[in-house]
């Protein structure tokens, strides 16, 4: 098909505000295609497209997130669960988030994507950087190009300053690295197991899919639970990819987790946090004097889930001394979103 009898095809199932139809159908020929205008055609679509579609706000509104299911790993205390890729399913996922917090998920990537992916994190940031904020118009540009929707345009644009020097930068500013890691969810089928986590249709969200070039910290970062700037009253599960070893006995660093379920927002600001969401190390020790946190060794392609209830942080230690690579993806119940993510039809 030509790039206008795609458009033609395309806007007129808008027209007919058959948008789930739209964002499938373009999907299927973007796989079938070689065509860098059909890639960022779909990925504005995904960004228009959420805010047309008709949100399932009663059948699923009581419905328990995580969903209830036993602890499946009772033996387990005070530490995150792990299984292997092939053995993740929903009573594992949604039972380990309820009674634990988090769970691991190991070889959760194949080899190739992870060398794939890492190689897509430097296009983007390396083009970040050269390009600065401006905007890209040629369609060959598929690493860095701000999305045409105007109502989001100013408040991507106005974040993007805040970004420089973070080493990281929104997956879905590009419309080759973020299409890559849909394929790679594709292949696991997470669609489908996250639909049943969420019981909902699952949606992706603009500012909370990142990818990560991360230098060392030069010293501890604040703890902090999602929740306390998303709101507490949304149905949400995170992934977090590691693309290169980190952790302890490695050389970058990985992250923290306090092994416990939390059913609060707790208290932020405090005890000498640097933010007004976050909450300071003192406060944890305080608070939690019985648990001790984890900092799990994660390889290259390892995974792990949590919530917007789960405390965390970046590790810091003086032995870490280079950077890591990772992949942060939430994903969220449509119908309980966050307002302020900006949510993209997956």
């Amino acid at each position: 098909m030509k790039r206008v009898e795609i458009k033609d095809y395309i806007e007129g199932l808008i027209a007919e505000k058959e948008w789930s139809k739209a964002v499938l159908e373009l999907k299927q020929i973007n796989d079938k295609v070689d065509d860098p205008w059909v890639e960022v055609y779909l990925r504005n679509l995904r960004i228009r497209a959420f805010e047309h579609l008709e949100k399932n706000n009663s059948t699923n509104i009581n419905s328990a997130c995580p969903p209830e299911f036993n602890n499946p790993f009772p033996e387990i205390h005070n530490d995150i669960p792990e299984v292997d890729v092939k053995d993740l399913n929903i009573e594992k996922l949604a039972g380990s988030i309820r009674h634990h917090g988090a769970l691991i998920v190991r070889n959760f990537l194949e080899a190739d994507d992870v060398v794939d992916l890492r190689r897509s994190i430097d296009q983007v940031l390396n083009h970040f950087q050269k390009n600065k904020d401006q905007e890209r118009d040629e369609d060959s540009d598929l690493w860095y190009k701000i999305p045409r929707t105007p109502k989001h345009k100013e408040s991507i644009k106005e974040d993007l300053k805040w970004m420089r020097g973070t080493g990281s930068m929104w997956a879905l500013i590009s419309p080759r690295a973020s299409g890559k890691i849909l394929k790679a969810f594709d292949k696991l089928d997470l669609k489908s197991l996250l639909a049943e986590y969420l019981d909902d249709e699952p949606c992706l969200s603009f500012k909370k899919w990142v990818l990560r070039r991360m230098q060392p910290l030069k010293g501890n970062a604040d703890w902090h639970q999602d929740g306390a700037f998303m709101g507490k009253d949304i149905k949400s599960i995170n992934l977090w990819m590691a693309l290169t070893d980190c952790g302890p006995g490695t050389e970058r660093p990985g992250m923290d987790f306090l092994p416990k379920r939390l059913n609060e927002i707790l208290e932020t600001g405090t005890h000498g946090a640097h933010f007004d969401w976050a909450i300071s190390h003192d406060f944890v020790k305080e608070k939690f004097p019985h648990i001790k946190p984890v900092s799990p060794k994660f390889n290259s392609g390892d995974a792990i889930f949590f919530d917007h209830m789960n405390l965390h942080v970046t590790s810091y230690n003086s032995a870490y001394t280079k950077r890591r690579y990772a992949i942060e993806t939430w994903f969220f119940a449509s119908s309980h979103h966050p307002e302020n993510m900006i949510s993209v039809v997956w």
